[in-house]
């Protein structure tokens, strides 16, 4: 058995070098958790509000949102704060 494209191995073990490296996975790049769920971020950017569960699986519509609640949910996904402005 081959080990996984960008893993080493070391003394019978297997090292994903993406956590040594502390690399994000392209769904870093994507989705962002927000409590228990995710929140993708390309929607993000037009305006839309799409939450999803931990597998990635949609757990509701599309919602369009105004420019306050955008910059709100990227001052808490980014941040961890809300700004009191």
């Amino acid at each position: 058995m081959t080990p996984l494209e960008g893993a080493t191995r070391r003394k019978g073990q297997t090292y994903n070098l993406n956590d040594i490296q502390n690399l994000a996975t392209p769904s870093a790049y994507i989705y962002r958790k927000l409590g228990s769920k995710f929140i993708r971020l390309p929607d993000l950017d037009k305006k839309t509000l799409t939450i999803c569960q931990p597998n990635r699986r949609k757990c509701g519509p599309m919602r369009e949102i105004s420019d306050s609640l955008q910059s709100m949910i990227k001052d808490l996904v980014f941040k961890n704060e809300l700004s009191q402005d």
